[in-house]
């Protein structure tokens, strides 16, 4: 990105931060006593997944942690499942959509959370009918309503083994987030305030299973609040646009500077030098 900024539009400098953070600071803009100075965000993005403390109104990078699931896995594993279903069904070339993007279109339409997965499962067959038109000429005999891939996918937030990755789970990088302080126990004062953002935040069920799982761990009588963003796919944008007009506070912290003369000493390490 830097070098498209750099290179190619000549731009002076570029502010650089975590977009899961700018949606935290938009949040909190929109609604300061929902979205509290001390909390965590959590970004469950195209590509990685992010989970990030904020501290005094402050995002505190050095407790961040980063997790390999994105919503782009898990539209590979939809695909993988189906192609093994339905063969090279999804791959025909009179259909507007790839077979990616036929997926990504699946998934937003019919996938959610369990709020209890085993229990999801046995009961798939009688749930409501879900439609995706999207898929019908392409996967006319699949029974959209009792197809196991609709609590299976969005799981692997919570199960990565089913996925065949080797990494904790949203809840376990959360409960490492809030211990990661120096101190032993959980930091409570961060739960109270749990933001969800990204594509795979709009998953039905997500903050009720994720403050469920929270809930199961902790003390009795912890508060805990996780609720998703106004806007989960523009609210890093606003946030963005937010911190360029000054109206987030610490706004230094959010973003550092990288002018083009690091650019042109460093190279892709002035991501690290800030």
């Amino acid at each position: 990105m830097a070098e498209l900024i750099f290179e190619t539009y000549g731009c002076p400098g570029l502010h650089v931060g975590p977009d899961c953070t700018f949606a935290y600071a938009h949040n909190r803009v929109l609604d300061p006593e929902r979205v509290r100075s001390d909390g965590i965000v959590v970004g469950l993005g195209h590509s990685a997944s992010t989970v990030v403390p904020i501290v005094s109104g402050a995002p505190d990078l050095d407790r961040a942690l980063r997790m390999n699931l994105s919503g782009m896995g898990l539209t590979t594993q939809l695909q993988r499942c189906l192609e093994v279903k339905h063969g090279k069904s999804l791959n025909r070339k009179d259909h507007p959509l790839s077979a990616f993007n036929l997926c990504e279109r699946v998934k937003a339409a019919c996938c959610f959370v369990a709020r209890d997965y085993r229990e999801a499962l046995r009961g798939l067959g009688r749930m409501p009918l879900c439609e995706c038109p999207e898929a019908e000429d392409l996967l006319p005999g699949w029974d959209v309503s009792a197809a196991v891939e609709r609590v299976q996918i969005p799981e692997i937030y919570f199960q990565p083994s089913i996925a065949g990755v080797d990494q904790l789970s949203v809840t376990d990088t959360v409960e490492a987030c809030c211990s990661a302080g120096g101190a032993p126990g959980w930091d409570s004062d961060l739960l109270r305030s749990i933001l969800l953002t990204g594509g795979s935040s709009r998953f039905q069920g997500m903050p009720q299973r994720l403050q469920r799982e929270l809930r199961e761990r902790c003390r009795v009588g912890t508060q805990i609040n996780v609720f998703g963003s106004a806007d989960a796919t523009l609210d890093a944008w606003r946030g963005a646009a937010d911190y360029s007009r000054g109206l987030v506070e610490n706004a230094g912290r959010f973003a550092h500077f990288v002018d083009r003369a690091t650019w042109e000493e460093v190279g892709e390490n002035c991501y690290s030098e800030g």
